[in-house]
């Protein structure tokens, strides 16, 4: 009786189980075994529209957050070894949150009394639609909001210290990236007079 050689395969330790959308991975198999002339491996997904996979380096790009594919590996057979395949399972998931400060660091600005702040105009890079929420209503006479646009309410007139708005900004991310808040901070400052005397002042009588 005639037998072919046989190879085993297993995978390596790098391969992922999971991964997210826009990293990059290998799923890649070791061989073992000896006797005959094997042939080359060969890899597939059974769903792309979630993960696609470079046949012969096993290269992975993840085409969607939210799914799975079963990535299959095939030893091909030749005249004097057998053919083997081995399988696992890979998920795909959101990739972190990307929105941001359009200037690093830049969460705050100050406004008086009466003034506007379009706080849309300090994010970027959502995913998703905005949603502007005033979070701590500092003034004494309340701030309001239209869309992304903050209007600084009165302040009081038995002191004059500085008063905060803070607004949540929400990206509520899509299907391929998680989403997340940010908070930007308004310090409402009361305008400023300049008082001189006049040259009609003396300055002795």
């Amino acid at each position: 009786t005639a037998v072919k050689y046989t190879r085993t395969l297993s995978w390596k330790s790098g391969t992922p189980s999971s991964l997210k959308y826009g990293a990059t991975g290998t799923a890649a198999v070791d061989v073992s075994g000896s006797g005959g002339t094997a042939g080359t491996v060969s890899y597939a997904s059974a769903s792309t529209n979630y993960l696609t996979i470079n046949a012969s380096t096993g290269a992975l790009t993840v085409a969607a957050a939210g799914g799975s594919s079963k990535i299959t590996a095939t030893l091909a057979r030749t005249a004097t070894v057998k053919q083997v395949t081995v399988e696992t399972t890979i998920s795909t998931t959101k990739a972190n949150a990307t929105f941001a400060w359009k200037t690093s660091g830049v969460s705050s600005t100050t406004a008086n009394p009466g003034g506007t702040v379009n706080v849309a105009n300090y994010i970027k890079d959502n995913k998703g639609t905005v949603t502007y929420k005033i979070a701590t209503n500092g003034t004494t006479t309340a701030s309001s909001l239209s869309g992304s646009t903050v209007t600084v309410g009165a302040m009081s007139t038995t002191d004059d210290n500085n008063q905060t708005v803070t607004v949540t900004c929400t990206d509520p991310g899509n299907s391929n990236y998680n989403g997340t808040s940010l908070t930007f901070t308004i310090t409402a400052t009361k305008y400023t007079r300049s008082l001189s005397w006049t040259d009609a002042t003396p300055s002795s009588i």
